[in-house]
């Protein structure tokens, strides 16, 4: 059995090229173009010749474009900024009522519990590292009584919001 080596395989293809190389290194006239011929070609009367000097610019005119173009660039960008907060703060709802977190306990590190206001309604969420799950839908009647409680103490306190939870964990307690 012949095992075929990559050696033999290459042996005719160098040959070829080295016959190639000999052939045209023999023969030059044959193996190249023509000869090269240099374009005498007349230019046109307004192209200057390689003996003018470059023509000289001042950037005066040019970088107060730039500088105008610039400031029309960042003035868009905030204007579009400004509209986009905007929007989204309508969107939100704001103080009319649509979504407000109402209170937020820790319970660990990237875990916690947080009582959101949406409309009419109280929801009670868990968050954690993969997600948010919501644990309890207070409907009105419920979340009036409950937002009563946690307002009577006033202004919100880490007391009161304490004592909100534990109301909270009260009433959302499986029996």
């Amino acid at each position: 059995m012949r095992v075929d080596r990559p050696q033999r395989r290459l042996r005719p293809a160098l040959r070829a090229y080295a016959a190639t190389a000999a052939f045209a290194l023999a023969f030059p006239s044959l193996a190249l173009a023509d000869s090269f011929k240099r374009d005498r070609t007349p230019l046109p009367a307004g192209v200057g010749s390689a003996n003018d000097p470059a023509p000289v610019h001042t950037g005066g005119g040019s970088y107060l474009r730039l500088l105008v173009g610039l400031a029309i660039v960042v003035a868009l960008i905030f204007g579009i900024y400004r509209l986009l907060k905007r929007a989204n703060r309508s969107a939100a709802g704001g103080a009319s009522g649509g979504l407000a977190i109402v209170a937020t306990a820790a319970l660990g590190p990237s875990r916690a519990v947080h009582l959101l206001r949406v409309g009419p309604e109280l929801v009670l969420v868990g968050s954690a590292e993969h997600g948010v799950t919501k644990l309890r839908v207070y409907d009105a009647d419920e979340s009036a009584e409950l937002l009563d409680a946690l307002e009577g103490g006033g202004s919100f306190t880490p007391v009161s919001v304490a004592s909100a939870l534990d109301v909270l964990r009260r009433r959302t307690a499986r029996r």
